[in-house]
């Protein structure tokens, strides 16, 4: 019995800590990618109300984010997708006028999303669905 016990303990932790890699590298992969994206945040200090932009690389500095979204599901070729619709995404950002790091409302959230979702979408087009070339 002692046996049995030992085998699923030690069974239960390798799968716990496969999971728990494969969560850091997701997490990892989508801080990359969203590192070399090419898109320019539109963003409100709630503080003292400056708006300025962000680039990509300041999207991954903080990991606080306050939000309001609205998830709807649609079926895209024959898949449910889940498609959240911001009505408010803050994060803490550097402010040019308060000098410090303040949260500030990302103006133009959606639009980023929806290209990183349509960049994400062609990564995997290309990836699974290539045609044969020869």
């Amino acid at each position: 019995m002692t046996v049995r016990f030992m085998i699923t303990a030690v069974m239960g932790v390798l799968l716990l800590g496969w999971v728990i890699f494969c969560g850091v590298q997701f997490i990892f992969q989508d801080r990359r990618r969203i590192a070399g994206a090419d898109f320019i945040g539109q963003a409100k200090c709630e503080k003292c109300g400056t708006e300025y932009t962000v680039s990509p690389q300041e999207f991954n500095k903080g990991v606080m984010t306050k939000t309001r979204s609205l998830t709807k599901t649609q079926v895209y070729r024959g898949a449910f997708v889940d498609t959240p619709h911001y009505a408010y995404y803050a994060k803490k950002f550097y402010c040019p006028c308060c000098k410090k790091r303040e949260y500030a409302q990302v103006l133009n959230i959606n639009e980023i999303n929806e290209d990183m979702r349509q960049q994400r979408y062609e990564e995997l087009k290309e990836r699974y669905f290539q045609e044969d070339t020869e």
